[in-house]
């Protein structure tokens, strides 16, 4: 903190004194990188490879301050320069010793070093070069591919950055060096340093509680609603909402989001407004941007693909339309919509039924629309009005339903999840046993199997504590994915044909643990140091704590998973003794 001291105080004046010192002991450092944000933008970078702190940081800062004067003129007027530099942010990175990394693990260093933790460096001769773990946040970068930057960098040649790292260290006689850092930023200008892991807070265990989960329930709401709202007001086409935001850049990869992933978002948002306890501004914002995503689906601007061309985005438009406009919309554009939607769906589970007729398809036949299909068919049923039609129509989504479960054995049902479980329960009688109640209990207890605890992650992971890896493609870190089988879990906890009472204390455990994971990928104010727009980019969902892309599929099933816990917390509480006698002994 007192080498941090020290840069601010140097960066505050514009200048490094030509006997600096850092106040205290001297300690020894492997290198030193200083980053000076201006307006939430990266405008100067600094790096020294000094081993005495005081002169790495000297120099670090020098380069630093090179850098942003090229980019950002300061006044010569000193009260001026000063004004100019209270918009200015800094962030320090001290690094640990450089371990060289052994020759025989070059191939594997992007699953050995752990992203956003550890950094990478290239030695040739008296030359060091690095990208430390902060860079690699921002550019979404692995180990291997920083190793294969260096490689062009330190070698003169971008065409050796395209090769083989291991050949260029046997043919070039490069060095590669691992290392790790103390990483302390401003969360803004003029704000109080802050110690960062993988370039956000530090994660702490046990502090979920359920006030905070209402408070990220409306952030990630907010800025799902915020991302709707991001285009110029002259801009009058009905695009919906926005792809993927990268809030390094502060852009989105694309104007228009596929139709599934903005049904999705309306669906999340439509379930956060009947969440209880959602404050009643919040669930009218809510309420009013899901309302406007589907009015826009009904639109296809240029570019845009319409929502019928597959089953699964038929399949979510459908249960958005119905759930958010009813079943006979007002406007005949959306009934339109709603009935070619119907029809790819029909097409699909026809297919579907009469590929499986005497025999179940087999597992690698069946995608992850085949749930989507049958929540979207149980949707359907729920709002027909003719008794026979309802029945005939409920009978044929129910041998879907059986058909994929026979069909998906095991662990590999989290792909169909939750959808296919909420079909099989819509399908069933409220005062009946859900079919698949023992298939979904024994997921759910893989699914807790595969939760990673501290002892699982040790020093490299506090921040992945919570998630769930449940890939058959050996991914060993869990990503937004985890929260299919958690928006299960959670939705089971409140059903009592699915959760006993003597099993609600421990998946209330389990859950606020996932929610605790949940929480380290929705950025909060630190990991906002990063961006340039901190207000846009604030409650997003990452897709890891290492990526910083949110998409709006990861958001809304945070939105999603997080309404379930406290949708199923208020049922159970409807339930208990006191509640009923409170309510003159109605059990609602």
């Amino acid at each position: 903190m007192r080498a941090f001291n020290t840069a601010l105080g140097w960066m505050n004046a514009a200048s490094v004194p030509e006997n600096a010192s850092v106040e205290g002991e001297s300690i020894l450092v492997g290198g030193v990188s200083v980053t000076i944000r201006h307006a939430g933008r990266v405008v100067g970078r600094g790096t020294s490879f000094e081993r005495a702190c005081e002169r790495a940081l000297a120099e670090a800062m020098r380069e630093a301050l090179r850098d942003a004067a090229a980019r950002i003129p300061l006044a010569a007027d000193d009260d001026m320069r000063a004004a100019q530099l209270r918009d200015a942010a800094l962030t320090l990175e001290l690094a640990g010793p450089l371990t060289p990394i052994a020759p025989d693990a070059i191939a594997d260093v992007g699953t050995t070093l752990s992203p956003g933790i550890d950094g990478v460096a290239a030695r040739l001769g008296q030359v060091t070069e690095a990208v430390f773990p902060e860079q690699m946040l921002l550019a979404g970068m692995d180990a291997r591919g920083a190793l294969g930057t260096l490689a062009g960098v330190i070698s003169g040649s971008p065409a050796d950055g395209l090769r083989d790292p291991g050949r260029v260290r046997r043919e070039l006689g490069v060095s590669f060096l691992s290392f790790r850092t103390a990483h302390i930023a401003q969360a803004r200008p003029g704000g109080s340093p802050i110690t960062l892991y993988r370039g956000s807070r530090v994660p702490t265990t046990g502090s979920m509680d359920f006030a905070e989960l209402r408070r990220m329930a409306d952030g990630i709401a907010a800025h799902l609603v915020t991302r709707g709202a991001s285009r110029e007001r002259s801009d009058t086409r009905r695009l919906g909402t926005p792809g993927t935001y990268l809030p390094v850049g502060d852009r989105f990869e694309t104007e228009s989001a596929p139709a599934s992933e903005q049904a999705l978002v309306a669906i999340a948002l439509w379930a956060h407004a009947q969440t209880p306890g959602t404050p009643v501004g919040a669930a009218a914002m809510s309420r009013a941007a899901a309302e406007q995503i589907v009015s826009d689906l009904i639109v296809v601007e240029p570019g845009e693909m319409s929502a019928e061309t597959s089953p699964a985005s038929a399949a979510v438009v459908s249960v958005a339309i119905r759930r958010i406009a009813g079943s006979e919309p007002d406007s005949s554009k959306s009934r339109e919509l709603l009935a070619r939607c119907d029809g790819a769906v029909d097409a699909w589970a026809t297919a579907f039924l009469t590929r499986s007729h005497g025999s179940a398809p087999e597992s690698r036949e069946i995608g992850g629309e085949a749930g989507l299909v049958a929540w979207a068919l149980s949707e359907r049923v729920a709002h027909l009005r003719g008794e026979q039609e309802r029945e005939t129509e409920r009978a044929r989504a129910s041998r879907l339903v059986r058909d994929v479960y026979l069909a998906v054995p095991g662990a590999r049902l989290a792909a169909q999840m939750p959808w296919l479980a909420w079909a099989d329960a819509a399908l069933t009688p409220s005062d009946g046993q859900v079919p698949s109640a023992s298939a979904l209990a024994q997921l759910r207890e893989t699914a807790w199997a595969f939760q990673l605890k501290p002892a699982d992650v040790g020093l490299d992971g506090s921040d992945l504590v919570g998630g769930i890896v449940l890939s058959s493609g050996g991914a060993a870190l869990p990503t937004w994915q985890s929260l299919r089988v958690v928006t299960l879990a959670a939705w089971m906890l409140g059903d009592a044909r699915l959760t006993s009472p003597s099993e609600v204390v421990p998946e209330v455990s389990r859950l606020l643990g996932a929610m605790e994971f949940l929480r380290r990928l929705a950025a909060d104010e630190s990991t906002c140091h990063m961006y340039p727009s901190p207000s846009r980019a604030m409650w997003g969902v990452r897709v890891a704590t290492w990526d910083q892309r949110m998409t709006p599929e990861a958001s809304a099933m945070g939105l999603i998973a997080v309404s379930e816990v406290l949708s199923s917390v208020a049922r159970i509480a409807d339930r208990s003794p006191s509640s009923s006698t409170a309510n003159g002994g109605e059990n609602r």
